[in-house]
């Protein structure tokens, strides 16, 4: 194609070939997807691709024509949210604008009109249709069970052109009663599906075996659900909705399901060890999968739930070995601790990847946890390039807190942590100072959440004022402290004393007033101090409320 030029117009892009607007344009239409579980990201807050196109088809008679020229770009447009509020001209010219092009049709439902036009576009194109997302309800539930089933009707034609389907917001007792039978989905007829999530239903063994992704949330016997896995090889991503739906558990050990080329497996949060562990052990995936498995619904550990447990640390350790030796993490670690401090949470910043493992020590006397996950992964270094370790917790027992004390072992290079205050005033009562010392050796940042106001303080000094203390007492001190943003009394303190306790201290703040400036939660306008340079009032932050609440 030749040079667009538009006479009315001499900015830059009107010189662009008009191949390369068309593939702006196109680009504009792309949809997200989670790289490894391949699922949407969510609709939530974003401008329409419709929308974009149609400011975008405003702008110059040469765009206009690349729009209306391409049947390919509307057909890509359709979101029934956004239509469901336009007026039956404008829905008819879109529609009429995709010509004979596949259709992507997507979108969250935000209009009783929506089923209106919706379901009875996708029966007459469905044979069109290669990409469908649809979150949240899309219909009136008030209207007739038979007209409810009507509509999803197109479900059960053929979809020779269909790629993903996804179907979020309908619960699994009411897909059950206006989906169509799982048997009867696409009429055994979807050559090219590939990404697979529908409430309540179960691929076809005529279709299921060129899947890559899969959301399962149906009920299952665990024979039944291995067998299932057991025809689908292609799968790089498997996501179970709820555990609890693959019953018994405790059947004999059945034969373990390869799946060559599975990158990621994610676990709901409210699985129990039982479950997980069954479904952990009788699956190999690919040594590179990535597991997301953040259990929180567990109970304390007894001699009756002690062998789930172990059984769930082996198949957690057939995954979680492989991926570490692979990717070694280097960026941040979150530990979170649950189950009143029993279990810890410990999560991969920038990864999907997370699992949950016992707290408890191996007897009352003994400085070593429980979990043999947790000494292999201390003694394989599996941890030593994190740099940073955020911890997240009400309040430990002591021997919760001595195993606690060997996961932070795990993190030789940390050199910042995030914590509260609570976590550091626990560990000053119930760790002596050799132990302390130990802690963090490579340590220089420290980031202090939801400090203590003045009044809680037990001792004279406060927590975050006896760890600087004695960081420095053990020729390891602390060279920044972030104390985050500053609001009401949380900072009703005078820390200008630091001015000669900690000279050198790099101190970093933001006020509340700037945090609602922030942008995406992230702190702007930080202010910072360095101790030792002369103006130690910057740090009396109990004068600085008193002169705002007088303001």
């Amino acid at each position: 194609m030749p040079p667009s030029t538009d006479d009315a117009n001499d900015s830059p892009i009107s010189i662009l070939h008009e191949d390369l607007l068309f593939n702006i344009f196109l680009e504009n239409t792309f949809l997200e997807f989670d790289d490894k579980l391949q699922e949407p990201i969510s609709f939530y807050g974003r401008t329409s691709a419709l929308t974009t196109a149609r400011h975008c088809s405003q702008v110059s008679r040469q765009w206009r024509s690349i729009y209306l020229s391409s049947s390919f770009i509307w057909g890509r447009l359709i979101d029934v949210g956004e239509l469901a509020q336009k007026t039956d001209d404008w829905r008819n010219e879109v529609i009429a604008r995709t010509g004979e092009a596949l259709l992507w049709v997507y979108g969250r439902s935000r209009s009783a009109k929506t089923p209106d036009f919706f379901h009875p576009f996708l029966l007459k194109n469905w044979e069109r249709v290669q990409i469908l997302i649809i979150e949240q309800r899309i219909y009136n539930w008030s209207s007739s069970r038979t007209y409810r089933q009507k509509m999803w009707a197109f479900l059960r034609e053929p979809a020779p052109q269909l790629q993903r389907i996804y179907i979020s917001g309908i619960s699994s007792s009411l897909a059950e009663t206006y989906l169509p039978p799982a048997h009867s989905l696409f009429n055994n007829n979807a050559p090219r599906l590939k990404h697979f999530s529908i409430s309540n239903k179960i691929p076809h063994t005529s279709w299921r075996g060129n899947l890559s992704s899969l959301s399962l949330s149906s009920q299952f016997a665990m024979e039944e659900f291995l067998k299932l896995l057991q025809d689908m090889p292609e799968l790089t991503s498997l996501k179970i909705i709820d555990q609890s739906l693959i019953s018994n558990p405790n059947q004999e050990v059945f034969p373990p399901v390869i799946l060559p080329k599975l990158k990621r497996l994610s676990l709901a949060a409210g699985g129990s060890f039982l479950n997980a562990g069954t479904i952990l052990q009788c699956i190999t995936p690919s040594p590179d999968c990535c597991l997301c498995a953040p259990l929180q619904n567990m109970r304390e550990l007894n001699i009756r739930t002690a062998g789930d447990y172990k059984r769930y640390e082996a198949g957690l350790a057939s995954f979680i070995l492989p991926y570490l030796s692979l990717h070694p993490p280097s960026g941040e670690v979150k530990l979170v601790a649950l189950c009143n401090c029993s279990f810890v949470l410990l999560q991969l910043s920038g990864q999907d990847f997370a699992i949950t493992f016992s707290a408890h020590s191996e007897s009352r006397h003994s400085h070593s946890p429980r979990s043999p996950l947790l000494k292999k992964l201390i003694s394989q270094a599996a941890f030593a390039k994190v740099n940073m370790v955020t911890v997240q917790n009400l309040s430990f027992t002591p021997p919760q807190l001595e195993a606690f004390n060997c996961i932070l072992e795990a993190f030789p290079s940390a050199t910042t942590l995030e914590a509260a205050d609570s976590f550091l005033q626990t560990l000053f009562h119930h760790l002596d100072r050799n132990r302390m010392s130990a802690l963090l050796p490579a340590l220089v940042t420290l980031k202090v959440s939801n400090r203590f106001p003045p009044e809680e303080y037990v001792e004279r000094e406060s927590p975050l004022e006896r760890f600087l203390e004695l960081r420095k007492e053990i020729g390891r001190q602390i060279s920044v402290l972030d104390l985050g943003v500053i609001t009401g009394n949380k900072w009703a303190i005078n820390l200008d004393h630091f001015e000669l306790d900690h000279p050198g201290l790099l101190v970093k703040w933001s006020s509340e007033s700037q945090r609602k400036c922030s942008i995406d939660g992230v702190r702007r306008n930080i202010e910072e101090y360095r101790c030792g340079d002369g103006h130690p009032e910057r740090l009396r932050f109990a004068a600085k409320q008193v002169t705002t609440s007088v303001q």
